[in-house]
């Protein structure tokens, strides 16, 4: 039994649009999103709302970081192609 209802299809323009956005990026649309969808003014509050309660800062080193040499650093075994 699930907790939550999940919305499968979006019903509406603004739903629609996260579930594209999620589409585009990830590939997939993940269950959060999912989740926000009965309430899809909430889902870009959340996040940030969260931070700021948490009095996280963005880490100035990581933002200087190129994309590539990051990834390469984490990576574990030899790189694919």
């Amino acid at each position: 039994m699930a907790f939550v209802e999940l919305v499968a299809e979006p019903r509406d323009d603004v739903t629609r649009e996260l579930f594209d956005t999620d589409l585009a990026q990830r590939g997939y649309v993940p269950n959060f999103t999912r989740l926000f969808a009965h309430r899809p003014g909430v889902y870009p509050c959340f996040f940030s709302k969260t931070l700021d309660a948490l009095a996280v800062e963005p880490d100035e080193v990581l933002g200087a970081i190129e994309p590539s040499t990051l990834r390469d650093a984490l990576a574990v075994g030899r790189r694919v192609a």
